[in-house]
């Protein structure tokens, strides 16, 4: 029948999941609106008539797991881009599939992510309660890297919403729980460190807690590998911003050089905004040499249309 797979097979699967760690790996090197087309696109095409497919229960419920994964990484992408009202429609698709697949694991990363984007969006109890929900339906036998992922975020949450308590509590446990990780690499079961560390540091960062921040932050950029362009960026970005928030002009600039060093290979909603933040930081300071070169650097790279 036109449009329709015969018969999948486990080569579909495999190349389903070399397709989840090529956009994954794409997303990260050059951010979401770098090939977020070419994604959309071939979910629509290839990834929907493959969905179609006549398989056996077990490779079926794998199949849309994998597809869940890729739209989840879409939704990812197209919130990068700055883009909400589509990455909330791609989300709920990635559930849709995560449930059809019986997928709790892929489920809860789901609610995880759209609470960060309320959170991002400023809709601060909906993010409490999409983590909450998130670590609630992954359950306490999850792997440890992904719960070390879901309390990290309840943590942000807990700390934007003003319970210390709670928030040190989750972080806390998600220290813990990541120290007992064994999971392989990969977007949908490892967590770096690296990542992890970076929470760390914007939930010391809700809580005012600076040095903390800063500690947690720099440790983070230490682990960073250099093609890693987005974290990277977005890790210096935020690092830089927190120490010249406390006096500190020199490492500040140093870090601000940094994501200079990375932000030409990103297409990102979060990094252009990084980008500006350091013009206007830094404005204060243009009498001081350090701070001129870096200003002097920013606005000879190319400014990006704000995303819509």
């Amino acid at each position: 029948m036109e449009g329709r797979w015969p018969q999948a097979t486990l080569g579909d699967l495999e190349r389903l999941h070399r397709m989840i760690r090529v956009f994954a790996d794409l997303m990260e090197r050059h951010g979401g609106d770098h090939a977020r087309s070419a994604l959309a696109a071939c979910l629509a095409e290839d990834i929907s008539r493959l969905l179609t497919a006549s398989a056996v229960p077990s490779l079926r419920r794998e199949l849309f797991s994998g597809a869940g994964q890729l739209t989840h990484l879409l939704a990812r992408m197209s919130m990068d881009a700055g883009h909400h009202s589509v990455a909330q429609h791609y989300f709920t698709t990635a559930l849709d599939l995560a449930r059809e697949a019986g997928d709790r694991r892929l489920f809860a990363i789901t609610l995880r992510a759209m609470s960060l984007q309320a959170l991002f969006l400023g809709f601060r109890e909906h993010a409490g309660q999409l983590s909450d929900a998130a670590v609630d339906i992954a359950g306490s036998r999850t792997e440890p890297a992904t719960r070390a992922f879901l309390l990290g975020q309840r943590a942000l949450t807990h700390a934007h919403a003003r319970q210390p308590r709670r928030a040190v509590r989750d972080l806390t446990t998600a220290e813990a729980q990541h120290d007992r990780a064994s999971s392989p690499a990969g977007p949908f079961t490892g967590y770096p460190r690296a990542g992890l560390d970076f929470q760390r540091g914007r939930v010391h960062l809700a809580l005012g807690n600076t040095a903390e921040a800063v500690r947690a932050l720099t440790s983070s950029v230490d682990d960073r590998a250099d093609d890693r362009h987005r974290s990277s960026a977005l890790t210096r970005a935020r690092l830089a911003e927190t120490l010249l928030s406390v006096g500190h002009l020199d490492e500040s600039c140093v870090h601000w050089n940094l994501f200079l060093d990375h932000y030409p290979s990103l297409r990102s909603g979060p990094a252009d905004q990084a980008h500006r933040r350091l013009l206007t930081s830094l404005r204060g300071f243009r009498r001081q040499p350090q701070a001129a070169a870096v200003i002097h650097r920013a606005r000879a790279i190319p400014r990006r249309r704000p995303a819509h």
